[in-house]
């Protein structure tokens, strides 16, 4: 580097000055959004057979919204993204036992958390249960969520 730097520094001086120094180019949230979803599979297939689509090519859906998601967290409030009270389908109550049929609910709602309310048909919620912390659970020991 110290050798060549006589003859390189020159040149780039002469080069910034002829085609301009290099632009950083940032992006804010919506355009990255943008550009999220031009990366997506299905905005790739929409190209048709100009480009190749392969495991390894693109995102898919569910990466798409991840990615959104995390952009959008910091400026959205909590009643933007939480299910309306009158829209939950499935809450567990404090004693209720967990069995294999609720675990097997449990997975086929797909939530990460499930609202827990005091009593059935009580429409407070006093806590949420995280889904991964059942992970090894035993039913046969038939503990309740308390």
């Amino acid at each position: 580097m110290y050798v060549t730097s006589p003859i390189s520094w020159p040149i780039a001086k002469c080069l910034d000055h002829f085609l301009g120094e290099h632009q950083i180019q940032r992006y804010d949230n919506t355009q990255l959004k943008k550009l999220i979803k031009l990366h997506s599979i299905t905005s790739l297939r929409n190209l048709g057979e100009h480009v190749d689509i392969d495991e390894d090519t693109g995102l898919t859906e569910n990466q798409v919204k991840i990615i959104e998601g995390a952009l959008t967290f910091s400026t959205e409030a909590c009643q933007e993204v939480m299910t309306k009270i009158d829209k939950v389908d499935f809450m567990l109550t404090l004693d209720q036992v967990i069995t294999f049929e609720t675990l097997k609910k449990i997975k086929e709602i797909g939530f990460s958390r499930v609202p827990v309310c005091e009593k059935d048909g009580s429409k407070l919620i006093i806590a949420f249960l995280l889904t991964k912390s059942l992970i090894g659970l035993d039913c046969s020991e038939r503990k309740t969520i308390k």
